[in-house]
């Protein structure tokens, strides 16, 4: 009789909790994994961009949770360096913090220059920045003002998002939000 009663007991609660809309958890979606700049745009990378040989300098860098790698000309001070900095949400951010701060930063640059045929883009000279995948990524190369810098630029930004898309793949297109952004007027 005790078993029937347990038996009982257990339909008649598992009845009521499906009864009563008890939800199913719902899975949280994968973690990004935590990339380093170096990951995004090796010293071979750079060197083929750039042309010449470059060597890392030192280890990578964090501040103001951004890693920062900087590659040097080989021989040291013959060419320009190129610097690469990456930023993801971490300690309870999200992706749209990130967003916002990719765009407080187009903002702060009143000459920036979005890049028409990549979205999230923009130069400022000497460097270009972009989102991608939750990345903020941000490269720094050779100096100048002019259509060779940029092109330059381009080559770099176009490696590091095919580099973020190999270690970290997106199921879904994100939206060109930078195109759609206004910026604050100035006083």
């Amino acid at each position: 009789m005790k078993k029937l009663t347990v038996i009982f007991l257990s339909v008649f609660l598992s009845a009521a909790l499906f009864a009563c809309g008890a939800e199913t958890p719902v899975p949280s979606p994968t973690p990004r994994p935590e990339l380093s700049p170096e990951q995004i745009i090796s010293a071979e990378d750079a060197a083929a961009v750039a042309g010449y040989t470059l060597v890392q300098s030192g280890s990578v860098k964090t501040e103001n949770n951004a890693k920062t790698v900087v590659f040097l000309s080989e021989p040291q001070g013959m060419k320009d360096a190129v610097k690469v900095t990456i930023r993801q949400a971490v300690n309870g951010e999200t992706d749209e913090d990130i967003k916002q701060e990719f765009l407080h930063l187009y903002d702060m640059r009143p000459r920036a220059e979005p890049v028409s045929d990549m979205a999230n883009t923009y130069i400022a000279y000497p460097y270009i920045c972009f989102y991608e995948n939750g990345y903020l990524v941000q490269i720094t190369a050779g100096s100048g003002a002019d259509d060779t810098q940029k092109a330059v630029l381009m080559l770099f930004a176009k490696k590091a998002r095919e580099n973020i898309n190999k270690l970290s793949p997106s199921e879904a297109q994100g939206e060109d939000f930078l195109s759609a952004h206004q910026r604050p007027q100035l006083p």
